[in-house]
């Protein structure tokens, strides 16, 4: 598959997440879409910021694996020490802990779901076990950042990803806070660079990816208004 095609991929994805604010309500789930996912927001002193803090372990393991260590400059060590930290709704902030729907974690949790969604069907449910993460962090005045989006490998392929991308985007608009969402692509470019060349290739792409984000922002932007 070419470059250009991959980043077309991208891109209509990219725009299907930002229309998400704008777009009719989904019509109700089909037969292929029969699954139900939960979201949690992580709170101090609850099951969820232990199932964070594995989360974002295995999420940086993952791209550390690709030859990319995103915790060496985006000092990964504090942000899970304090966590939820920059990600608290007192930081104008969230972070989401995914599971299914009928997990004990979703029915007896101290708070009620802050959101729900119909995935494809098939999604491995048996365990209750948390799928995935995604955040919310203030940038600035009216701009935020989706962060750590990430989803556990056997829960892939059945819309979760993007089922969270969406609470995420719903989340910063229903707050009245923010305008526009960035979204940081440095994770996920230096991931195709890692996988599509050499070790050689593999290093000089972690290199010029640093080296973009220390000197300007590669990110796209998202109006949640």
């Amino acid at each position: 598959k070419s470059k250009m095609a991959e980043e077309d991929e991208e891109g209509a994805l990219f725009d299907d997440l930002t229309g998400a604010s704008r777009e009719a309500p989904r019509e109700p789930p089909t037969a292929e879409e029969a699954a139900t996912v939960a979201m949690l927001q992580v709170i101090e002193g609850d099951s969820t910021l232990r199932h964070v803090k594995e989360l974002i372990f295995e999420y940086n393991q993952s791209l550390i694996e690709l030859g990319v260590d995103v915790g060496s400059f985006q000092d990964l060590e504090t942000e899970m020490r304090e966590l939820p930290g920059r990600y608290s709704p007192q930081n104008k902030g969230c972070i989401f802990v995914v599971y299914p729907a009928t997990s004990g974690f979703i029915t007896q949790a101290r708070e009620p779901p802050c959101a729900a969604a119909s995935v494809k069907q098939g999604l491995p449910i048996d365990t209750g076990e948390p799928m995935g993460c995604v955040a919310v962090k203030k940038l600035s005045d009216g701009v935020c950042e989706m962060k750590r989006l990430y989803v556990r490998e056997r829960y892939r392929r059945f819309g979760v990803g993007h089922a969270m991308a969406r609470a995420a985007i719903d989340f910063a608009r229903d707050t009245k806070e923010y305008q526009v969402m960035k979204l940081d692509s440095i994770e996920r470019s230096a991931c195709r660079e890692g996988q599509r060349e050499g070790e050689e290739e593999r290093e000089s792409a972690r290199e010029s990816e640093r080296v973009s984000v220390r000197k300007r922002e590669r990110e796209r932007e998202t109006y949640v208004q």
